[in-house]
């Protein structure tokens, strides 16, 4: 039997709620404005000798009638949506849930495109499409399309565009979509000075000094509670190591450790002392299940038993004797099952 140690966690969560209500902001006073950003949509090679270089895209604007970054359109919405690739059992008892990563994030995108002597937006975004901005276009040329957008950049294939052109109505103006796949995601904010990312930069809101709304007393007056600094954890997302104390405090003062130790029950994923709190699988890690998993249908036997047999001695399991096809399938497990593959030449045997 296991206990879960989160539902310990709910019930404190749940008794000192108020402990987590310090850090309460809000746009009480107005906002400070983003400077505009003009949508650009860009392809980008990579040459011989791994360098990158920029393929001209056709462009009205631009003196010759090419650039490396077209801005010709008015890109009017993003539609972002994400998505975990999750299988939900639904038992006779509780419901368990299996996740493995991430669906992809594809990005439907609309606008308008002028389509006048002067402004001839809607046939360059067609040609454009045709000739370099298409997903295969792409892979022909070994390159990929850049979109960027408010404080966004996405790297990634165009799958479809459409563009509608009705004469009786909006001549001029060409309603248009496209669907984004997207390979990389960029949030410029990160690293932008005019953004504020903490409590401490409140008083500078904008890069040439626009400062916050603050009292004579140095009290930011956009705070309904002062602000409450934390100790906070960072995470990897390499090893799922915890790298910084948790910032949940009891009573506000003595931090929460969730630990070995007496007081706190733990799973099966934090008995052993100094293990991580991850609750996902390294490749060897995996397998190990996997050899566990083959020698309990062979023998017959428990899991538990077949377990404390491979802890003691693995040279009985049957990838255990196969030193070349388990390194092969350790690398396999850590690259993706579409990047490697496991050729066993005989079936295995206990």
């Amino acid at each position: 039997m296991e206990k879960d140690p989160f539902v310990e966690l709910a019930s404190y969560l749940g008794k000192y709620e108020n402990t987590f209500g310090g850090n309460v902001r809000r746009p009480l006073y107005g906002v400070a404005n983003k400077k505009d950003r003009f949508a650009y949509i860009a392809v980008w090679q990579v040459g011989t000798g791994g360098a990158y270089q920029p393929i001209s895209l056709v462009d009205s604007s631009a003196p010759g009638g090419h650039s490396s970054a077209n801005h010709n359109f008015l890109l009017q919405g993003v539609q972002e949506s994400r998505q975990e690739r999750a299988q939900i059992i639904e038992t006779f008892g509780d419901h368990f849930v299996f996740f493995y990563g991430e669906k992809p994030t594809v990005l439907q995108c609309n606008g308008v495109l002028i389509n006048t002597r002067d402004f001839n937006w809607k046939n360059e975004w067609l040609r454009n499409y045709d000739q370099l901005l298409r997903g295969t276009k792409c892979v022909e040329m070994r390159a990929r399309v850049y979109l960027g957008f408010d404080d966004v950049l996405v790297e990634g294939y165009l799958l479809n565009t459409s563009v509608a052109l009705a004469a009786q109505e909006m001549p001029y103006f060409c309603p248009f979509n496209f669907s984004f796949l997207v390979s990389r995601y960029t949030d410029l904010s990160h690293s932008l000075n005019s953004v504020v990312t903490s409590a401490n930069g409140t008083n500078v809101v904008d890069g040439d000094g626009v400062g916050a709304r603050v009292t004579a007393s140095g009290k930011v007056v956009e705070y309904l509670e002062n602000p409450k600094p934390h100790a906070y954890q960072v995470v990897d997302p390499t090893t799922g190591e915890v790298k910084v104390q948790s910032e949940i405090y009891n009573n506000g003062n003595t931090p929460l450790s969730i630990s070995d130790g007496s007081t706190n029950s733990r799973s099966a994923a934090w008995v052993a002392a100094g293990r991580s709190r991850r609750q996902w699988k390294r490749p060897g890690e995996a397998l190990l299940d996997i050899d566990r998993d083959l020698a309990t249908q062979q023998t017959g036997g428990d899991a538990v038993t077949v377990r404390r047999s491979q802890l003691s001695s693995g040279s009985t399991f049957p990838l255990g004797n196969r030193s070349s096809s388990s390194a092969s399938l350790a690398a396999s497990l850590s690259t993706g099952v579409a990047n490697g593959a496991l050729v066993v030449d005989d079936p295995p045997s206990a």
